[in-house]
């Protein structure tokens, strides 16, 4: 089974399709696996391709690093509010607060990425 992995600085993303590659809506489902130092793999099949026909891996990890942003700017929202991470609604719960953690450290690194892999598949598309 292929899968793309990215690695931004001390952690490591991959992504392939799930094994129930299917929702029951007719949308993609992709199997994601989140590995920081210090901190057990989040291994995740929450993450569904939009209404696009045939979504590719590259997309999926866009969409994937799009989330981790938003989980690492929220954050750094709570963080310098000194809030409590609790807010049930909030961006920073899309993950494990170790993981929004790491993503607010590293969310240059995780944009340029998420640039990259966009500017890469805009180009395909224009083809």
């Amino acid at each position: 089974m292929y899968t793309k992995y990215i690695k931004i600085n001390d952690g490591k993303i991959s992504i392939r399709w799930a094994e129930n590659r299917y929702s029951p809506d007719g949308r993609s489902v992709y199997h994601y696996r989140i590995k920081i130092p210090f901190w057990p793999a989040h291994v995740c099949e929450d993450l569904k391709s939009g209404c696009t026909r045939n979504p590719t891996l590259s997309e999926g990890l866009e969409h994937l690093l799009s989330f981790l942003g938003a989980a690492g700017e929220s954050f750094g929202h709570y963080y310098r509010m000194n809030k409590d991470q609790s807010d049930p609604d909030s961006n920073v719960n899309l993950f494990p607060i170790e993981i929004s953690e790491w993503a607010y450290l590293n969310s240059d690194d995780i944009t340029m990425e998420q640039m990259d892999l966009e500017t890469k598949i805009n180009a395909r598309n224009r083809k």
